[in-house]
């Protein structure tokens, strides 16, 4: 096989394992609105997007009109702006890439671009988690001492009344010591009340109706107090597009692409390339994003206090 081709093995290959590491890092974004697009933009640019409203169905009598008995119901605009350009990356001179073995290179860069994903997608969640605040309602208030699958029900009462459909599955995500606290109650562990491993996959992906996450930037104390929610996808609304640059400016990177990943729709550009006046060589990764507060009364807030 020729070296090229090795080579751009091996640069798909680090692409996807720092692309498949954001993905995971953002599983959060699946539970709110999201107008994701591999479509260039510029900084600063406005994405409207529209949140769905709760329906309210009619009575509709022998031989009244359907039309009437829809009622109209108004799609609320949301703008969006693009204001937050991450990248996340390293790079190696050209005596330390001489100096590391051919395989132990690739393995050293996998690892290098997998831990630049986690600090931009952090970066991500904590713009994400600022916007949490008192503009939602408290609706539980207990200490991660207590927090237990009876408080996760009182969420779900808190919900439901404010007319939540929680057949639907909307999402719970909580703090670290919160997701801990209800990973060690006993009717969690105990399978046969549960239905999950908890205690051997650390993972509960449903309580009191909810698709459970543990967010681990959470900011906790520092936002009001918040240690975790409930939210229906209309809670914020978020916006993501990959970046591009022009075909001329292209051929001067040795690996240029934008990734989008089909379930989540999450985007980002990969790109290597050489400063040829240091023989420095660089991997970066990037995302263009934005979120904005939609529906307030669709998240209820728990807090610490």
């Amino acid at each position: 096989m020729a070296e090229n081709t090795l080579a751009g093995l091996r640069y798909e290959n680090v692409a996807r394992a720092g692309f498949d590491t954001l993905v995971d890092a953002l599983v959060p974004f699946v539970g709110f609105t999201r107008d994701l697009s591999t479509d260039a933009v510029e900084q600063g640019t406005v994405v409207k997007t529209r949140i769905v409203p709760t329906v309210t169905p009619a009575s509709v009598s022998a031989g009244a009109s359907y039309s009437a008995a829809i009622s109209t119901k108004t799609f609320a605009e949301v703008s969006v702006t693009l204001n937050q350009h991450y990248v996340g990356g390293f790079a190696f001179n050209n005596q330390e890439i001489a100096a590391i073995e051919d395989g132990v290179l690739s393995d050293t860069t996998e690892r290098a671009i997998k831990a630049s994903m986690y600090g931009v997608a952090n970066q991500c969640l904590d713009y994400l988690w600022a916007l949490v605040t008192s503009a939602y309602t408290a609706s539980v208030t207990v200490a991660a001492s207590g927090f237990d699958a009876d408080y996760m029900a009182d969420l779900m009462n808190a919900c439901a009344k404010a007319g939540f459909p929680m057949g639907l599955g909307p999402v719970c995500m909580l703090d670290p010591d919160y997701y801990t606290a209800l990973v060690k109650d006993n009717a969690i562990q105990d399978k046969s009340a549960s239905g999950v491993d908890a205690l051997i996959t650390g993972t509960i992906p449903m309580c009191a109706g909810f698709k459970v996450h543990n967010a681990v930037s959470l900011p906790g104390a520092a936002a009001n107090n918040t240690v975790g929610f409930g939210a229906l996808p209309d809670a914020i609304a978020i916006a993501m597009r990959g970046m591009d640059v022009d075909d001329d400016i292209k051929k001067d990177f040795i690996e240029f692409e934008v990734l989008k990943d089909d379930v989540t729709g999450i985007v980002a550009t990969f790109s290597v390339w050489v400063d040829r006046d240091t023989r420095k060589k660089y991997w970066a990764m990037e995302t263009m994003y934005g979120a904005s507060r939609a529906n307030t009364n669709a998240l209820k807030r728990i807090t610490s206090s």
